[in-house]
């Protein structure tokens, strides 16, 4: 079996440290615990939690937060510097997230990745260049419902630092360490930690990232800087939106952006709206976010019958299988709300049946969704299209 060893940052965190400790204690045969100027019980519940699995507690200055990752990753090294760094692996999980273990079993082999390898032939040929995986990609889940694959699991032996203030990635120092996805262990971010507590959390880490933009301008610091402020409820975020395109080759990435400045645009600009969200479909059409999207912009400006050619689109979608920044509310109530409304106005009452009942079983449903659900119900009934773009336009930013 391979050794895990938990790599946390932390700070006044007894609130939440028990409960992630708790949910990682079987999986993990070490802990390093990086504590950045607790001034509560931290310590002291790291201690407890840890049980019976050896642990390490640093104390160590705030710098940022690639500094203190990384800071837990020198540590672990040193304390594990007796077992075979290629079977050893570092685990990160923050003190306000929980990992649920889906059936995890540790590829060894080709065998393992066999199935992504073949529908991804970079990833083929990395392996069969003898390429080793240097890390996993978890999916890491939101209260709002994005989920984003994220590596968290890396091999020791394959030197992974982190870069960024905020925001923060890893990176290896080895070209031939290959990242592939993990599903069987999905981290649920809770955001009850001592910092997302602060209310002006979202306006400081806008400074920063408004900084960052200007001192070293790249796609990541206008996606988030705009991701941020959209959701403080500022339209101007599309300019942070575009900017980013401009900068972004990665088609997740621009996917992300085009998506976001087409739910700043819609209310007020249907054409820019449906050209950007047109963009996204036509580089990743397996996605739900823009077929869901354009459906709302018709839908809001009464288009209904071109609405229905995309809400019959994602009738077929399949589940989400990773990315960047998946809102899976796409996929679950939301989207199946925002469907069944277009097929009320199109008339096709059988359909709206199927969608709503769907949303209803759905684990993400509402009482808000459901209020609107019952409207969607009585509007369809006469295909009042008046009262089905009203009913739109609670989803509109």
């Amino acid at each position: 079996m391979p050794n895990i060893c938990l790599c946390a940052i932390v700070r006044n965190e007894e609130h939440v440290l028990g409960r992630m400790l708790e949910s990682v204690r079987n999986l993990c045969t070490h802990m390093v615990i990086v504590d950045t100027g607790s001034t509560d019980n931290t310590l002291a519940v790291a201690r407890e939690g840890a049980g019976d699995v050896p642990l390490l507690l640093r104390t160590e200055e705030w710098v940022d937060f690639a500094t203190a990752r990384n800071q837990a990753f020198v540590a672990a090294e040193v304390f594990l510097a007796d077992l075979d760094p290629n079977d050893t692996w570092l685990l990160v999980v923050d003190a306000d997230e929980t990992l649920t273990d889906q059936g995890f079993q540790m590829p060894t082999s080709w065998h393992g990745i066999q199935e992504q390898a073949l529908q991804n032939q970079e990833l083929l040929d990395a392996i069969q260049k003898g390429h080793k995986v240097g890390a996993y990609a978890l999916p890491v889940t939101a209260p709002d419902g994005v989920t984003n694959l994220v590596p968290r699991l890396f091999r020791l032996s394959a030197h992974y630092r982190y870069q960024g203030p905020i925001h923060e990635w890893a990176e290896s120092d080895q070209e031939s360490a290959l990242v592939v996805t993990e599903p069987a262990l999905v981290i649920e971010g809770h955001f009850d930690s001592y910092r997302n507590q602060d209310e002006d959390k979202a306006r400081r880490d806008l400074e920063l990232l408004d900084r960052l933009k200007g001192e070293s301008p790249s796609a990541r610091w206008f996606l988030y800087a705009g991701l941020t402020r959209l959701g403080l409820g500022d339209a101007t975020a599309v300019l942070d939106f575009r900017n980013c395109l401009t900068f972004s080759e990665w088609p997740e990435e621009r996917y992300v952006a085009r998506v976001a400045a087409a739910k700043c645009s819609m209310r007020v600009d249907c054409d820019r709206a449906l050209g950007l969200l047109l963009a996204a479909y036509s580089e990743i059409p397996y996605r739900a976010e823009a077929v869901v999207e354009l459906c709302l912009c018709l839908a809001y400006w009464k288009m209904f019958n071109a609405a229905y050619v995309y809400a019959m689109l994602y009738t077929e979608l399949p589940p989400p299988s990773g990315g960047l920044h998946i809102d899976t509310r796409d996929w679950g109530a939301r989207g199946l709300l925002i469907c069944a409304l277009v097929m009320a106005a199109c008339g096709a009452k059988y359909r709206v049946e199927q969608l709503l009942q769907r949303l209803r079983d759905s684990p993400d449903n509402t009482p808000e969704l459901n209020s609107l659900a019952h409207a969607l119900e009585s509007a369809s009934e006469s295909s009042d299209q008046d009262m089905i773009a009203q009913i739109a336009s609670h989803f509109v930013f």
